[in-house]
């Protein structure tokens, strides 16, 4: 098993990685590109529910409402861009996308993004 530093998110790939692997196994969660979809890989909507709700709790971010969870959770670059921008205060929406091209989602009119 990796270890990772959950306290202080030091390498929130990492800590995404760790918790994937918890669910599915290391040879898919340390295997999967970045940007690779978890949807090519297998990943079903189970499963990111529970690596989500044990992120959220790892990095203390707000929780993913379920009809969010694909454009949040995608790909590991998606996750690692949500726990990044909520844990640094950025918390007005959820990340969307991957990597530096990653786009906040804000609530429209009745709350849906």
């Amino acid at each position: 098993m990796h270890d990772v530093d959950t306290a202080g998110h030091s390498d929130p790939e990492a800590l995404v990685r760790r918790r994937l692997a918890e669910r599915i196994g290391d040879e898919v969660a340390y295997g999967i590109g970045v940007d690779e979809p978890f949807l090519a890989v297998g990943v079903d909507s189970l499963d990111l529910m529970h690596v989500v709700a044990q992120l959220e709790q790892d990095a203390d971010v707000k929780q993913v409402a379920e009809a969010e969870l694909w454009a949040v959770a995608s790909s590991i670059a998606s996750l690692v861009a949500y726990i990044s921008l909520e844990s640094d205060g950025g918390g007005d929406g959820a990340s969307v996308g991957a990597g530096e091209d990653a786009q906040p989602v804000r609530p429209g009119p009745g709350g849906h993004a």
